[in-house]
């Protein structure tokens, strides 16, 4: 964590902002409670700004988490969070260790390498649908 003492002991709910990024970069730890998260592109959002992210089965966000690496799945309850915010508060190294892994992890969700998995995957396709029909071509 960015510093060994505390900065608050409350938690204040901002509603919708526009400035998120900047709200992820002051920040230690992302806390995920909700119960039904399709995906999760909040969740790569806080991991590109190197933070551990701590969550609940949410259904889709469970697919992009690595537990122990980007973050935690954790048990719907109280106390196997503030447990898990604490560990990590009290283990430096394997905070650091995570808080590396969530941006090496979130690069995988860039536009421009996500864009270039997407085309390969289409043309992989093309490639396939041809060769089923016997065409004969080698660039889609």
């Amino acid at each position: 964590l960015k510093s060994k003492k505390l900065k608050t002991k409350s938690v204040v709910f901002l509603g919708n902002i526009d400035n998120v990024q900047s709200y992820l970069w002051e920040s230690d730890i992302y806390l995920h409670s909700a119960t039904y998260e399709p995906f999760g592109l909040v969740l790569i959002e806080a991991m590109a700004a190197g933070l551990p992210v701590l969550t609940i089965n949410g259904k889709g966000n469970v697919d992009i988490m690595e537990q122990g690496k980007n973050g935690f799945v954790l048990q719907e309850n109280k106390e196997v969070f503030s447990n898990k915010i604490n560990e990590l508060y009290l283990n430096n190294s394997e905070y650091l260790k995570i808080s590396k892994f969530c941006k090496e992890y979130a690069m995988k969700f860039d536009i421009l390498n996500y864009t270039n998995l997407l085309t390969n995957y289409y043309k992989s396709i093309l490639k396939n649908n041809r060769n089923e029909r016997g065409e004969q071509r080698d660039n889609p």
